[in-house]
């Protein structure tokens, strides 16, 4: 049987009711997280280290924290570990001003698709309480301040914490 570990390193961050930085924080989650996320690209595609890898987030009203996670074989997990902490200190220096670019170019393209249109629109509905066209979201991912989304990186991706698991 081959040992598996998961590689789980969260960052403190606002919860909810902070809606200050929900926008920057929407863009870092698609920048890094799925399978054309920068984690993914990096721990997977570029390197061979994981099956499986990205980021998400666990928001509470006042707490939440950002994770990366991949799944590993125990002898990758420094090499996974490694990575995380080059992206995260790309992102603690700001380093993400094309991500900007490249999530609102990715969601329009995602929205081509109806069923995914279908699916936004009662999504923001649900949260937001409007219905936003996909262009208005993009609109809105470009006017996101940068040096807003450097505060907000420098201070969360600056205070890490790691949990290695091995079975």
């Amino acid at each position: 049987e081959t040992e598996q570990s998961v590689v789980f390193p969260a960052l403190s961050d606002a919860g909810a009711a902070e809606y200050k930085y929900k926008a920057v924080r929407a863009i870092l989650l698609e920048y890094l997280g799925g399978e054309n996320g920068e984690i993914f690209n990096c721990v997977r595609q570029r390197h061979g280290l994981s099956y499986s890898a990205s980021a998400s987030v666990i928001s509470g009203t006042d707490a939440a924290a950002l994770y990366f996670y991949a799944l590993t074989s125990h002898k990758n997990t420094g090499k996974v570990s490694d990575i995380f902490s080059e992206i995260s200190e790309r992102l603690a220096q700001g380093k993400f001003e094309a991500a900007r670019s490249s999530v609102s170019d990715r969601f329009l393209e995602a929205l081509c698709d109806p069923a995914e249109m279908g699916a936004y629109a009662a999504i923001s509905q649900i949260l937001r309480g409007e219905i936003l066209t996909p262009e208005e979201v993009a609109r809105e991912i470009l006017e996101v301040d940068i040096q807003e989304g450097r505060e907000y990186a420098a201070r969360v991706f600056s205070r890490e914490f790691k949990f290695i698991m091995t079975r």
